[in-house]
């Protein structure tokens, strides 16, 4: 297991996997606000890459920034997560907000 990454044991059974929808909460809603914020700077006159340059460091620096960005940007899309897997990701994260009773009204709306 090492050799794909750090090793980090989260706890009871059914941790990692509630870590891991976590993660892809946090990786959706923040492709789509990213996808929504450069689409805005475009369409009211900023050129894309001076955008994205000042965005992705700052309070909007994220993984998301510096990984997706420039492979939208090539026109590289990784087919290995489909909106399909993404979509089944976001429904189990939604459950998991109704087990832990969260509203988590950021999560629901990128969910729609």
């Amino acid at each position: 297991m090492e050799l794909m990454g750090p090793v980090h044991y989260m706890g009871a059974n059914g941790s990692g996997s509630i870590t891991k929808l976590a993660s892809n909460q946090l990786w959706a809603i923040h492709a789509t606000a990213m996808g929504e914020a450069l689409v805005m700077a475009v369409k009211s006159g900023v050129d894309l890459s001076r955008a994205w340059e000042a965005l992705k460091i700052g309070a909007s620096e994220s993984w998301c920034m510096h990984h997706d960005a420039p492979s939208v940007f090539a026109g590289h899309y990784d087919p290995s997560f489909t909106l399909d897997l993404c979509q089944k990701d976001l429904t189990l994260i939604v459950e998991a907000c109704d087990d832990a009773g969260t509203l988590a009204p950021a999560t629901r709306l990128v969910a729609g």
